[in-house]
């Protein structure tokens, strides 16, 4: 039997945000007119993988627009797991006005880069 050669095989979109959603609970990143650090759990679900919620009335909520990109941090759940630093950028801005998350929006988050990893699309 010939021994097959291992392919290098680099993370993908799904992995990474699988990941970030399975073992980080929360992201943080600073709009730069006001300079004021913000600091989000992170949700996820089956009809929309990874997103903050932002309060209706919220002053950031303003500032926030699709297709903007952060310079975020996310947080483990795991201290041993290191804080990962990355580009995000916001994909969706929904208002719920119904169910679980009346009141709120939903701000669908596409993790662009992480240190250490190829860019995501």
């Amino acid at each position: 039997m010939d021994a097959q050669p291992v392919t290098y095989r680099p993370r993908v979109k799904s992995n990474l945000t699988n990941d970030v959603s399975d073992h980080y609970y929360s992201v943080e990143f600073t709009i730069l007119e006001n300079k004021i650090l913000y600091q989000f759990k992170l949700w996820n679900s089956a009809s929309r993988s990874l997103f903050i919620l932002v309060k209706e009335g919220s002053e950031m909520l303003p500032r926030l627009k699709e297709g903007s990109i952060f310079k975020t941090k996310y947080y483990s759940t795991d201290t041993l797991r290191p804080t990962v630093s990355s580009e995000t950028r916001i994909k969706t801005i929904t208002r719920d006005d119904n169910g679980r998350f009346k009141g709120h929006y939903k701000i669908g988050l596409d993790i662009l880069n992480q240190e250490g990893q190829y860019a995501l699309h």
